[in-house]
């Protein structure tokens, strides 16, 4: 697995099946994903959180806090031009 920086900073990975770009997700956009994923999986969102030393309850406003504190990525596909 590679690793360049190209689009606008992102990580650019080169991976087994393709290229991919790693963009951290703005604090907003953080904690709109650890809440959505706190609420379709609860019991997952609260030994994730454990597994990274913190303690969070099942509550709207402790998966948002958790996505203001750590790093959320995205990971997207990215087109290749044939070089590698």
């Amino acid at each position: 697995m590679g690793d360049s920086r190209g689009h606008g900073g992102a990580a650019v990975l080169q991976l087994e099946g393709g290229a991919g770009v790693a963009e951290r997700l703005s604090p907003e956009g953080a904690e709109r994903v650890m809440l959505d994923y706190g609420r379709r999986f609860p019991r997952l969102m609260k030994e994730l959180a454990r597994m990274m030393g913190y303690r969070i309850e099942r509550r709207d406003e402790d998966y948002r806090a958790l996505g203001r504190l750590v790093p959320v990525v995205r990971l997207r596909p990215v087109e290749s031009d044939g070089e590698g």
